[in-house]
């Protein structure tokens, strides 16, 4: 599994973009957010057959911040799913 202090990156990241940062910030964090829920996807499901709670969480996760088709919310809804994201982390 990756090593604990390496999940503080998306973590800090996620607590930092409750700040109102530039628009670059928010693209940067849907790179970091989504590759590290990607990877924690494929370590906590193991096999598609055995798909956990955690890896549907993560999986959930990568979606909400992926960088390719972004999904666009109020500034209220993201202020939450960063701070709950922030604590799966």
């Amino acid at each position: 599994m990756m090593k604990n202090n390496l999940l503080l990156v998306p973590a800090g990241a996620l607590l930092l973009a409750l700040l109102p940062l530039p628009y670059g910030y928010y693209i940067l964090l849907r790179l970091v957010v989504a590759g590290f829920s990607l990877y924690l996807t494929y370590r906590y499901s193991g096999n598609a057959a055995k798909m956990t709670g955690w890896a549907l969480a993560f999986l959930l996760v990568a979606v909400l911040w992926n960088p390719v088709m972004p999904i666009f919310l109020d500034r209220g809804s993201w202020f939450v799913l960063d701070l709950v994201a922030a604590v799966m982390f």
